[in-house]
């Protein structure tokens, strides 16, 4: 079988984790796996770094009809009968179907990935597009609900609900910071932005000065904003209980020495790679939970659901955790069966194959 990613986005984010890890396991199983970006070195690098043929394309959905013919050609140029062409957004899989329409001697199937939160449209073009996706993987049961909302006309059969994974390594030497002083670690990982709450954060620290932790956040965002937030924690009185590591590209060593993971989203999440990261390493998280979070998340038992924008509820969570050495060892055992049992690689990496194969054994839809 011949798998085919295609990936657009301009910079390295979850998305191009999620492909390339993928993409790893896929060819450690045997498969013939290609990815085609619109060719941005930050992220083409990883993907070649790891050995993957990257193709480029311009990828520019619906006025895109050259795309189409080369991904076309590649196909043709191959012997492999059977193909994947695994769209991880809706503008991509324009072009997926399109490609598809033109290699009628190909078994070519059309897989798309919803990453994010978004509405079907119910155009007569959206419609057609939809009908020649083969399957529509949903990363999470909330994504799919709102997805649907507008009534598609979309059979549930096209549908699956995969949620998603990281791989773990299987050993992880904790990071030591000088600046600690071996207090208890609050861990934020993640893209540092208003959607994100680490301004519910820094006010929620701010409700703790009476007993000790440090704040580590591992990420960065926008220059502006960064220094906006160095600027409230000032005003908060809460600088000196922050230790902004910058953005890693490994962020277990960071965590894995952790009292506590945070995930304050103000947003609605598709689902929460961060949370289950977090699990992996058995350290209990306290997140929103407006979103995805309550299907990864047993209030209670493998971590703690808060409001969002409530910083009272959020430092209550942080300090019941910090307090109880108990309740955060249960808590974190409970978190690390809970990824286990529901979030692991081999779990997710199962489920993806067995659409692979059940996707490339249907009639075509042209």
């Amino acid at each position: 079988m011949k798998i085919i990613h295609l990936s657009s986005n301009k910079i390295w984010g979850g998305v191009e984790r999620y492909i390339l890890d993928l993409a790893i396991a896929q060819r450690k199983s045997g498969e013939n796996v290609a990815i085609f970006t619109k060719g941005h070195p930050l992220t083409d690098s990883p993907f070649i770094q790891n050995g993957f043929e990257v193709g480029r394309l311009r990828l520019n959905g619906v006025l895109d009809f050259i795309s189409p013919v080369k991904l076309a050609n590649y196909i043709g140029r191959h012997s492999e009968d059977d193909v994947i062409i695994h769209a991880h957004n809706f503008k991509n899989a324009i072009t997926a179907v399109r490609t598809k329409s033109l290699c009628r001697n190909k078994n070519v199937k059309v897989v798309t990935t919803l990453h994010f939160r978004k509405k079907a449209h119910t155009s007569a073009f959206w419609s057609f597009i939809y009908g020649r996706i083969d399957k529509i993987i949903f990363v999470s049961e909330i994504i799919k609900k709102i997805f649907l909302e507008p009534t598609p006309k979309i059979k549930m059969l096209q549908t699956a609900v995969v949620y998603n994974s990281v791989i773990v390594p299987k050993k992880v030497d904790a990071d030591m910071h000088v600046q600690d002083g071996c207090l208890p670690k609050i861990v934020y990982t993640g893209r540092v932005c208003e959607d994100k709450g680490i301004e519910v954060l820094i006010n929620s620290i701010s409700l703790l000065k009476d007993i000790p932790f440090m704040l580590h956040v591992v990420g960065t965002g926008d220059a502006d904003y960064m220094s906006y937030l160095g600027e409230m924690s000032e005003r908060y009185g809460v600088a000196d209980k922050i230790v902004w590591e910058g953005h890693k590209r490994d962020v277990y060593p960071s965590i894995a020495d952790a009292y506590v993971g945070v995930a304050p989203s103000i947003c609605i999440e598709a689902f929460g790679l961060t949370i289950i990261e977090f699990m992996s390493q058995g350290v209990p998280v306290v997140a929103s939970d407006n979103g995805a979070q309550p299907e990864i998340i047993t209030n209670g038992e493998d971590g703690m659901l808060v409001s969002p924008s409530s910083p009272e509820q959020l430092a209550a969570a942080i300090r019941k955790l910090l307090m109880d050495e108990k309740l955060r060892s249960r808590m974190g055992r409970n978190a690390r069966l809970t990824f286990e049992s529901k979030f692991s690689y081999p779990k997710f990496f199962a489920e993806m194959q067995a659409i692979y194969q059940s996707v490339i054994s249907q009639k075509s839809k042209l």
